[in-house]
């Protein structure tokens, strides 16, 4: 018998693979943090052995969500500024906060996304991350992910102008910004858990200036880019006026738009911007529950995908959503294109539980590594539990998974073969100190960037 180092029996394996295989009493085995055998448990049961067997008899598995957009530091700031438009909000909340971070307050932040992250069952997440007041920040973020056990995309941001209330405070010189990226790169972009990206903030908070500057600093290096594009009809205006052309065809003349390019909200596009996004291969991050929550408008993800370009879900920052709820993200980006477009069938689950797994995998370059149950690939994967009253009786688990389920039905939380969420249990950080040390940060950030209160702010 083959020795491995987990076996997942029992379990109906829901593969999301390219055949769309389902598999009753399936069997994973994992070794070295990648699956090396998936099927029905009859034909794997004489061939391995393992240090660790979990039994998931009358559960489901799937592989791990990819959240493909969030703001850790966010976290620390749910529920400020709220029933706002995205630039009122910003110059009330986010703003007078940001620029007061320190190490530890961003290591919190990032910890509890993490950890939110896990119970709703994802298992990559895109740090996209713009406050950088002062060195280091990066590397507690990266750190906390790591702790934490969730795989991570940090996604270093920046802006070198001020536009609008209270910018000032985070503007770097783009020679400080991609120095920094560098470094990153160099100390943390080393194995599959941690990757570091580029990404300029909105497309009104730079220059011309930097904006071809990190464009060609990405090209040079092979490394991607994700940016805010059209999630309000700012980013348009702003660059008519500069440049006499739109946001996306502009970044598109300047080389930004290729097949390493996420573009996140993409809320604004017409018949041009579609089809530079199919021609070029990038790829779009749909947040829909940011988008509402803002009243920034709604994303024509179908008419997207309906044009092939490959669509993944984000949850935006925890203080523009106010959750890192993947579940909830997946529920939501569902019935907005249900309502918005007056047609139940034009969104089903199971496109939407592709989005939030192979999707996010494309999204990110990683189709090859996560977001599907195939030998080879990562051991990134959830247990999922019928057995609560939200989601049973139960008829279908991909249907459930989007339309009735909560965090309590996401058990175990697998990533790259290390057991993260046990039977409901956050492992190897203590989840209640992070999360009592959370709140006394947070507070203690409102005190200092508004000078009162949480409670009355």
């Amino acid at each position: 018998m083959e020795h491995v180092d987990l076996l997942i029996e029992h379990g109906h394996v829901i593969a999301l693979d390219a055949a769309g295989r389902r598999i009753p009493d399936g069997t994973i085995a994992v070794k070295g943090g990648r699956i090396v055998a998936v099927a029905p448990g009859p034909q794997l049961r004489d061939r391995f052995s393992a240090d660790r067997v979990i039994d998931a008899s009358e559960k489901y598995v799937f592989p791990g969500l990819v959240n493909t957009h969030i703001h850790s530091f966010q976290t620390l700031l749910k529920g400020l500024g709220r029933d706002r438009p995205l630039l009122d909000w910003l110059a009330v909340s986010i703003r007078p906060a940001a620029p007061r971070l320190d190490g530890e307050a961003t290591y919190l932040g990032a910890a509890v996304a993490a950890i939110e992250s896990i119970r709703s069952g994802v298992t990559t997440v895109v740090d996209y991350n713009y406050a950088h007041p002062r060195p280091g920040l990066a590397d507690a973020a990266i750190e906390a992910f790591a702790a934490v056990g969730v795989r991570s995309v940090y996604a270093r941001s920046f802006s070198d102008r001020a536009f609008g209330e209270g910018a000032g405070p985070l503007v770097e010189p783009p020679a400080v910004f991609l120095a920094d990226i560098d470094r990153l790169a160099a100390k943390y972009d080393h194995d599959d858990m941690v990757d570091i990206w580029v990404s300029p903030s909105a497309f009104w908070n730079m220059t011309e200036t930097g904006l071809k500057e990190t464009a060609e600093f990405a090209a040079d290096r092979g490394l991607a880019v994700t940016m805010h594009i059209d999630e309000t009809v700012v980013d348009d205006q702003d660059s008519l006026a500069r440049f006499g052309r739109k946001a996306l065809p502009y970044l598109a003349d300047i080389g930004m738009v290729n097949e390493r390019f996420l573009a996140v909200h993409c809320v604004h596009l017409d018949d041009e911007d579609i089809e530079i996004l199919r021609r070029s291969g990038a790829k779009v991050s749909h947040n829909p529950v940011s988008n509402m929550l803002l009243g920034s408008g709604v994303s024509p993800v179908q008419a997207l995908a309906e044009a092939g370009v490959t669509v993944s879900l984000g949850t935006d920052g925890a203080a523009s959503n106010d959750s890192q709820d993947m579940l909830e993200t997946m529920k939501l980006a569902a019935l907005l294109q249900k309502v918005t477009r007056r047609d139940p069938g034009v969104m089903g689950a199971g496109q939407v539980v592709r989005m939030a797994t192979m999707g996010g995998a494309r999204a990110l370059g990683k189709e090859d590594l996560i977001g599907s149950l195939e030998v080879g690939k990562a051991a990134d994967l959830f247990i999922y539990d019928p057995w609560r009253a939200k989601s049973s009786p139960m008829h279908d688990p991909v249907a459930a998974l989007v339309y009735s389920s909560g965090e309590d039905n996401i058990r175990t939380t697998i990533v790259a073969g290390r057991v993260v969420l046990e039977d409901g249990v956050i492992v190897g950080v203590d989840e209640a100190d992070i999360l009592r040390r959370a709140q006394r940060a947070a507070e203690d950030l409102i005190r200092r960037s508004f000078g009162r209160s949480p409670a009355t702010t």
